[in-house]
Formats: structure tokens, sequence, C-alpha cells
């Protein structure tokens, strides 16, 4: 390759990666993957970073220095290899009895009981080399620092692959060099690690004015809320803690009750309750509030086999991805839980569909058949998302 200047960063994944390419029945380490999360955290600084004012801005930077599937814009400022260890892989089939938080983390990912996927065993060692082309020397510096920003962001808070949000495939960053100089290097205690994240989302804190419907995108502001959860020195029971804690704080249970046999906290009694009412044909006007968790939200309820999903009201946008990141960072010999909230504007046009479907046997198939549908107005509350941090007694604040 040409001589280019570069950024080296040294990584680590840390927690199960569950990520496939073109055969959808190997796993894989796929350095397209790390650039998109590499992209989301370059959009979360970027804003502040470059002094922005309008989403067009953000679109011409993004695409400048990324490249896009517009011909027109040209060929991406950076290139991307990376060098990766060899890594183990095994065979998903789920995770068994006192392991329902690590389950609930995973939702999604095993489709029925006989889908057994291949994914990647922790650790991932490697290091990717980042080059920079066809840039001036003022502008290189810019794009470069703004790249590191985004790495750091991505090392406090991110992840690649399914489920990144929920602690899964978590990329810690070891360090980072820019040539020779290095630009970052892990926290050597939980303290500095506190006190590294304090000062990262210190920066984006300057914005007096501001209100969170004015963000118009998932990006740093002085509503973001980072948390210190807990600390561990097995990363799985960490994993299992957490999303335990996220199960009984969203689950209504069966019959009262959690797997395990806990009883059910029911948090959230009146979403049950909305719904349930919503298919039996009754109209409705409001929401359930779980949607802060993220959409499509999908109910199922037993007792007259029918299920809900609310999603966007919109022709394009089927889903709104969750504000709420979950991050496993390796601190010696200790993993530490981070939470993150990005609050920003929840959905463009302030509206949700919800549609109630049964299933019916017609000539030998199934089909489902709609028993209720509507369009309700956007009103989300955020103290949801908040009331879950709060539930975790050794918590630190950010």
């Amino acid at each position: 390759m040409k001589e280019y200047e570069h950024i080296s960063v040294k990584f680590e994944i840390v927690t199960p990666l569950f990520l496939r390419g073109y055969d959808q029945s190997k796993a894989e380490f796929r350095l397209s993957s790390f650039k998109g999360a590499l992209r989301f955290w370059w959009r979360a600084i970027a804003w502040k970073y470059f002094k922005l004012k309008t989403i067009d801005e953000l679109y011409r930077n993004e695409t400048m220095i990324f490249s896009s599937t517009d011909k027109s814009v040209g060929k991406s400022k950076v290139i991307l290899n990376a060098e990766v260890d060899y890594f183990k892989k095994g065979h998903f089939k789920g995770y068994g009895k006192n392991e329902y938080g690590l389950s609930y983390l995973t939702y999604g990912i095993k489709k029925h009981k006989d889908d057994i996927k291949e994914y990647v065993l922790p650790p991932v060692n490697g290091k990717i080399n980042i080059y920079f082309r066809n840039l001036n020397k003022k502008c290189k510096k810019s794009i470069k620092n703004s790249i590191i920003k985004a790495l750091i962001a991505l090392s406090y808070f991110g992840g690649i692959g399914a489920r990144s949000r929920r602690g899964l495939g978590s990329f810690h960053i070891e360090e980072i060099k820019n040539g020779d100089e290095l630009e970052y290097i892990q926290s050597k205690n939980v303290k500095d690690l506190k006190i590294n994240i304090e000062n990262f989302l210190a920066e984006f804190k300057e914005e007096d004015q501001i209100q969170i419907n004015d963000l118009l995108y998932s990006r740093f502001s002085r509503y973001s809320r980072a948390c210190l959860l807990k600390i561990d020195s097995d990363v799985n029971k960490l994993l299992n803690s957490i999303g335990f804690e996220l199960l009984k704080y969203r689950s209504y249970g069966d019959s009262g009750e959690l797997p395990g046999g806990i009883r059910a906290e029911r948090n959230f009694k009146r979403d049950h309750d909305l719904m349930l009412d919503f298919t039996n044909k009754n109209k409705i006007e409001e929401h359930p509030e779980r949607i802060i968790f993220g959409l499509p939200h999908n109910y199922y309820f037993q007792s007259n086999k029918t299920s809900v999903m609310i999603s966007p009201f919109s022709n394009s946008a089927t889903r709104r991805a969750s504000p709420l990141f979950i991050k496993i960072i390796k601190v010696q010999q200790h993993y530490a839980a981070i939470g993150l909230i990005l609050k920003s504007k929840f959905l463009q046009n302030n509206k949700l569909k919800i549609i109630a479907t049964k299933q019916h046997r017609i000539r030998n198939r199934t089909v489902k058949k709609i028993v209720n549908s509507t369009e309700v107005p956007l009103a989300v509350n955020w103290s949801f998302l908040d009331s879950f941090f709060d539930r975790f007694d050794c918590k630190e604040e950010i």
C-alpha cells in the first residue's frame, strides 16, 4: 500500500461477538462492521467538534470522509485494514439455568429452538490501521482528530455485531497511535476510567439553550447521561447481572413470575393493560411507555393469541434504535459495565402506528389478520431510562 499517514488501533473484543458475513452460517470479524460503528460514533461527536449548524452539513462532512453510495461523492478518504489474531468460535445454543439475564440480552439472536448459530468467543485481539488519502494538511489534521475522538467514544460506549447496544461485541481499545505518537491508552484502574469518561463527556455540555427535541439525531450533548453500573471479575457474571436487572425492570412476567420463579415487579402494568385492551378492539389514544427502549416494540398475549407491534408511522423507517447503551470495559483483571443514555429527538414525525394481528389457518397455511390498528401521537418519557440506571445501588454517576 502507498505510504499514507495513518492511525493504528490496538483492540480486544471482550464479550461474545455475533457477526456474520456473506455466509450467514459462519461467524467472523468484519472490518465493515467496525467501520459502521466508527461512523456512528463519529456522527455522535461531529456536531460539536465541527461546530455544525444543519443536518446537511453533517451529511456533507460524513460522506466526504467515509464516502457513500452516491457516485458523485468520490472515494472514501479513509482506508482500513485489520490484523486479527486467531480466535475461537462456538455454536450458540442459548444460555442455561440461572443465566436469564444473558438470555434476555441476546434476545432475537436465536430465532427458534433448533436455530444454532456460530459465534465468536472472546477474547479477540487485533490491530486496525486507518489510512488517510487525498487530503490537504489542514483538512487531514482536523479529520484525523475527529476520527480519534470517535474511536475514544467507541471504546467507552460501543461495540460491533448483533446486540452491541446490550453489551455484546464490546470493543475495548487498548491504545490509539497517530503515527508513532500515543493519542490514547486504556485506563489504569476504575477510578481513572470514571475520570476519563467524565472528561470526555464534559466537552459536550456547553450548549446551554438547546432542548432535547433540537437534537435531530443521536449525539452527545448536555442531556447525555453515563453511569458506571457495576464491576465484576467475571465478564459473563457481570453481563448476566445487568441483563437480569433489565429483565426485572421491564418484564410483566408470566402469571406474575419471571424465569427462576422470581416475582415480577410489573413496573409497566399500564403498558400491558393498554395493549391487552387494544387487542380486544378497544380504541386507544396513547402508547406504552416502554417504547423509550426502542422500536419496534412487540407484545404477544397468550390469553387471546394476539400480537401487537408498535413502530414509527413512516413509509421508510421501521425502527428506532435504542438510546440505551450497555458497554463492558476491561480494567486490569476486572470488567466494568458502563451505561449510556443518548437523549435526542425520538422520531422525526412524532407519530406511531399500532397494529394488532391474529394468526388464522386458511387452506393449510397460516395468515395474519389485522384485528385492530391505530395511529397515536408520540409522547416519550426519558425518566424511564433514568430509573433503570437508578436501580443499581453501587452505580457511580459520570
